[in-house]
């Protein structure tokens, strides 16, 4: 993946281009002010939507381990077929 010149000027990144789907976390900032979010909300912690080019959101994604320990990658997807990947590190 690389930055797109624009006909009109400024370099457009994947997210601009809609290449590739924009991170955007369910909770972001300081951690020391979740504490009030800790009582109601420590659910929505980690999450992160994955946004198409027109703000529409293609999946939420999160980690979490389960009950062995053992980490698990949950995938809620939206609307359009979704295929998921592993791939080598």
């Amino acid at each position: 993946m690389s930055q797109t010149k624009s006909p009109h000027g400024p370099l457009l990144n994947p997210y601009d281009t809609g290449e590739r789907a924009e991170p955007v976390p369910w909770i972001s900032g300081n951690p020391h002010t979740f504490r009030p979010l800790l009582d109601h909300d420590a659910d929505r912690f980690g999450k992160v939507d994955y946004e198409d080019a027109e703000g529409r959101t293609l999946a939420t994604v999160w980690v979490e381990r389960d009950e062995s320990g053992e980490y698990i990658i949950r995938v809620a997807h939206f609307g359009d077929r979704l295929r998921i990947e592993e791939v080598a590190s």
